[in-house]
């Protein structure tokens, strides 16, 4: 029995006939260009697998050469200069000030408390341990050095250039009368060099003791730019005689950067 055709199917069949050698083109430049995309797809994996090996190459190179100089001309071991105890609720906080004496040596990588965190050649930083006993002392492990390539050098300018100025002490005094404590200090990036984020250690001290201490963490600090940076204390009972701030940036990390450097 004929089957009936409706006028649109009829109009559809005739518009196919009629094109069908457009259509066959088509279908042949669509292939061509999904082949070229494959193929320029497979291309782009090929050097980037090429270039991936060849950056794996070097890093093993450089690893391997580190550790020939580690056991030539060995670095100082990383100094703990001094140790402190800030009361946290029924237990303490210790904060350690640590110090690489090293001028040729960065570490990479070091723990300490489950945490990770590095330190420049030449420098120091502070590190917080939070709610130990006061009979704890601070242990550093897993050190991974990495020797300063002449061309790096010009890297370990950047930070002396951060300045810490106009630093003030002073009291707030609250509606109840109380009176909370502020510190304040001018951050002041004289380098041409602008960062993601920067964090600050904070240190009160009243003599040599220290009473407080806070990471302050700055962002989006543009080279040149000064910044008025307030803290307000909390449970802060005696009158701090100064300051200590110290900035922390990994300048071997180009990600720090807000515009490419090197």
């Amino acid at each position: 029995m004929p089957e009936n055709f409706t006028l649109k199917q009829l109009e559809r069949a005739k518009w196919f006939l009629e094109h069908k050698k457009q259509l066959k083109t088509a279908l042949i430049w669509a292939l061509i260009i999904l082949n070229i995309i494959l193929w320029g797809i497979s291309i782009y994996l090929l050097v980037n697998y090429i270039k991936g090996e060849g950056e794996y190459e070097k890093m093993i190179k450089e690893l391997a050469e580190s550790e020939i100089e580690i056991q030539r001309n060995p670095p100082e071991e990383l100094l703990i200069l001094k140790e402190f105890f800030l009361p946290n609720k029924t237990k303490y906080d210790l904060i350690a000030l640590i110090e690489n004496p090293n001028e040729n040596w960065f570490v990479k990588e070091f723990e300490y408390d489950s945490k990770k965190s590095f330190i420049l050649p030449n420098s120091q930083r502070y590190l917080r341990v939070v709610g130990i006993e006061k009979s704890a002392h601070l242990t550093l492990g897993g050190i991974s050095w990495q020797r300063v390539k002449s061309e790096e050098r010009k890297l370990l300018e950047i930070l002396p250039q951060v300045k810490i100025e106009d630093q003030n002490i002073s009291f707030l005094e609250l509606e109840n009368k109380e009176k909370v404590l502020k510190t304040s200090f001018t951050l002041n990036n004289q380098s041409v060099y602008s960062f993601w984020e920067m964090n600050l250690g904070v240190a009160l001290y009243k003599g040599k003791e220290m009473i407080g201490f806070t990471n302050y963490l700055v962002s989006k600090l543009n080279g040149g730019e000064k910044r008025n940076i307030e803290i307000i204390w909390d449970k802060i009972n005696d009158v701090p005689t100064h300051i200590g701030v110290l900035p922390e940036v990994n300048v071997f990390d180009p990600n720090v950067f807000m515009t490419k450097k090197y």
